[in-house]
């Protein structure tokens, strides 16, 4: 009898639809993806987590996917979308000050991005001085290369400086 209980509730169980995954889970899935460089992956689940109700209605969760999925767009060479959904979150993410500042940074790296994508070398350094201006230690180094590259032909020392600020930082 108790056998006969036994594969009853495990035939239950296994017939069971596992529970939906948390937005929490989902939207820590999502940052997953695109810390580990999967945008495809992470655009798609940044998507999925637009079209919930409780992120519609929280402004700070809202921000937070809407410059991230741009960061991946943007990497993925959709540049226009890619800046777009980084502008609208962008406001957001920036008056909450430190708990973003990385968020923000490379927001600003990404508009960078795609301002060398269109060969607009002055706003893409305005983009990278601003992500620069949001990143300390290490973190600064790429920022500072892609301002290097923007600024390297301008004549005035800028893109070599970056360079070798980079260097000192790659060499601590």
């Amino acid at each position: 009898m108790t056998a006969a209980v036994a594969i009853l509730l495990a035939a239950q169980t296994a017939g069971a639809t596992p529970p939906a995954a948390t937005l929490q889970a989902r939207f820590d899935a999502a940052n997953e993806a695109q810390a580990n460089l999967k945008c495809a992956e992470a655009i798609r689940l940044y998507t999925a987590l637009e079209q919930e109700p409780k992120i519609r209605g929280n402004a700070l969760a809202s921000a937070a996917i809407a410059v991230r999925k741009g960061i991946c767009l943007v990497a993925d060479t959709t540049a226009d979308a890619g800046e777009a959904s980084i502008r609208r979150g962008l406001p957001t993410l920036e008056a909450k000050g430190a708990e973003f500042e990385m968020d923000v940074a490379r927001a600003y790296r990404a508009l960078g991005d795609v301002a060398t994508m269109r060969f607009d070398y002055p706003a893409a350094a305005r983009e990278y001085r601003r992500a620069v201006d949001r990143s300390t230690g290490g973190s600064r180094a790429g920022h500072l290369l892609a301002l290097s590259r923007a600024t390297m032909f301008d004549g005035d020392g800028a893109g070599v400086a970056a360079a070798g600020e980079a260097l000192r930082l790659a060499l601590d």
